[in-house]
């Protein structure tokens, strides 16, 4: 079964209850199932492993209460926070090729299971995810977190497509603007 750290879940809740209150997160769950709304009506735990199937209830819910443009500042402001904290700190000093060169590692304290890798081929940056499920909401998603941080530790603005290979890979295309 495909798990998720509870950090993400907080920090999409996190942002409901920002931008749009108690009102908005309780929209959000009304469109969610029973699952979801069990979880999200208690503390999210940030190191806890969650259900991807709650994650992904929980995104669903969120894009049909709010729209797609506003799930896309969602998952930017999700990359915001991740990086605003340690991996912020980290970020600072080091590399996109550094990053790259650890995206497995990374994966696993947010992911189970799954593989992650990462390469740069001139101007362009791909990121490939496989052996894990995944919507096509969730790619939508992971496509602004991951440009997010590339655009962020490179400096540059980039262009991003998604292709996805089959049920269980899919491949960020990030390549930078002239």
């Amino acid at each position: 079964m495909q798990k998720i750290k509870g950090n993400s879940l907080f920090i999409y809740k996190k942002f409901i209850l920002e931008r749009y209150g108690e009102k908005g997160l309780e929209d959000t769950l009304t469109k969610a199932g029973p699952k979801t709304k069990a979880t999200f009506n208690k503390p999210i735990i940030s190191n806890e492993w969650y259900d991807m199937e709650i994650f992904c209830d929980f995104l669903e819910a969120f894009d049909k209460t709010f729209g797609r443009e506003e799930y896309k500042v969602l998952a930017s402001f999700a990359a915001e926070k991740q990086i605003s904290g340690v991996l912020g700190l980290v970020m600072r000093f080091i590399t996109l090729e550094s990053l790259m060169s650890r995206a497995q590692e990374q994966w696993e304290k947010y992911y189970t299971p799954g593989k992650m890798t990462a390469a740069r081929k001139g101007p362009e940056v791909m990121i490939t995810i496989s052996e894990f499920e995944m919507t096509d909401l969730q790619s939508i998603g992971m496509m602004f977190y991951f440009k997010f941080i590339i655009e962020k530790l490179d400096k540059k603005e980039y262009i991003s497509t998604i292709k996805k290979i089959d049920k269980k890979t899919v491949e960020f295309h990030f390549l930078k603007k002239h």
